[in-house]
């Protein structure tokens, strides 16, 4: 009776090969896409509301956007309507040299503060494009003070002006360790620097290298026509084939429901080109083997298990473990049943396969009953023609 359900080497993963068709082809694509799509439409989308809104600048994890409103960068490659990208740093990080992006505004508290009561830090030759520092170990004593000075939000500050976008050309620090930066265009419309010091708290950060071709790119998107052509037409594509995707897995569990049932043979052309065999739930698995008729038992492991097989090594005794279960499984069908409870780490899969274990037992012994009542009939029945 072994013999019936011994894993012949030549049968092992008939069923091991995934099959592929247009909905699961599309929606592996459609995956591989996903990212780059939603990663790109949110760049697309931060460079349109950047253009588009000349105060609020948009930020995700300390990332922003500007558009620049003016030539007054231009002699540093800058020109109008680029867009560039701004890091959020410490301002204690910033150096003389650093281009940033900034409120151009003086809150009343500062009134007293100009260039001859504050303590210059470094200072920045534009000619030379030189640093230079001096009293660093005065910050270093300050910048723990405590801060008493109150002034207003980014947020109130950003509803009356744009953001500008100049170079850091002198940094100075207060009695309570707040820095204040100095800056400067680098066009022939700004000959000296600007005349309000910017505190720290109205720095928006730091430009981050961002190519001319990008820039370009961006300034495309905030067009109508960029912005269908960039995120329109590409998330229109990505949601088609997510559609797929989601018909493919419908039409899979629809399958695999019939499977389960009986309604159509596992072995049919519809099951395996669905790949129920390979992504069918575990414990479904474990059940629709235990639950399967004895002449198809071999047949069913092969369909349910063949796919390791033809994996890694790890998978591959796996596999040989399993396969050792199956040819016990007539003779000793506890070992099957503890192999699976002890083979998973989780407690609810576990009691899961116990109650399953429980069913499929209570099960048994109804059949078992049926066939000894019915056999008791027959031969009641037969004894009552030879009367």
């Amino acid at each position: 009776m072994c013999n019936t359900i011994f894993m012949k080497k030549s049968a092992i993963s008939d069923y091991g090969k995934r099959k592929y068709n247009m909905y699961s082809v599309l929606g592996i694509v459609g995956d591989i896409l996903f990212y780059p799509i939603i990663f790109i439409t949110l760049l697309c989308c931060f460079a349109i509301f950047a253009d588009k809104n000349a105060n609020k600048v948009p930020s995700i994890l300390g990332v922003s956007m500007v558009s620049i409103s003016s030539g007054s960068m231009v002699d540093a490659g800058f020109e109008i309507k680029d867009i560039v990208i701004l890091i959020k740093k410490d301002p204690a990080s910033l150096r003389t040299g650093d281009i940033i992006g900034f409120y151009n505004y003086k809150d009343s508290a500062d009134a007293g503060k100009t260039t001859s009561t504050l303590t210059l830090l470094q200072s920045y030759d534009r000619v030379e494009r030189i640093s230079t520092e001096y009293d660093i170990e005065v910050y270093n004593s300050l910048k723990n003070e405590e801060k008493l000075t109150t002034r207003k939000s980014v947020d109130e500050v950003s509803a009356n002006g744009s953001p500008y976008f100049h170079r850091i050309i002198n940094i100075f620090v207060d009695e309570e360790g707040i820095l204040f930066f100095q800056t400067q265009g680098e066009s022939a419309l700004n000959p000296s620097p600007d005349p309000n010091l910017i505190c720290s708290d109205y720095v928006v950060g730091s430009y981050f290298y961002t190519p001319t071709w990008l820039r370009t790119v961006f300034e495309f998107v905030a067009t109508p026509t960029g912005m269908i052509s960039v995120v329109v037409v590409p998330l229109s594509i990505l949601i088609l084939f997510m559609l797929f995707s989601i018909i493919e897995q419908v039409s899979k569990i629809i399958i695999e429901k019939k499977v389960l049932t009986r309604l159509i043979r596992y072995n049919s052309e519809e099951s395996i080109n669905a790949n129920i065999g390979i992504e069918m739930d575990p414990l479904d698995k474990i059940k629709f083997f235990a639950t399967a008729e004895q002449e198809d038992k071999n047949g069913v492991a092969d369909f349910l298990w063949g796919f390791l097989n033809k994996t890694g090594t790890i998978e591959k005794l796996h596999f040989d473990r399993i396969m050792e279960m199956v040819r016990l499984f007539e003779k000793d069908p506890k070992r099957y049943w503890m192999f699976w409870v002890s083979n998973f780490k989780n407690k609810k899969k576990k009691q899961k396969v116990e109650k399953i274990w429980r069913e499929w037992h209570q099960e048994v012994i109804m059949k078992e009953r049926f066939e000894k009542m019915k056999n008791k009939h027959l031969m009641k029945k037969g004894s009552e023609n030879e009367v």
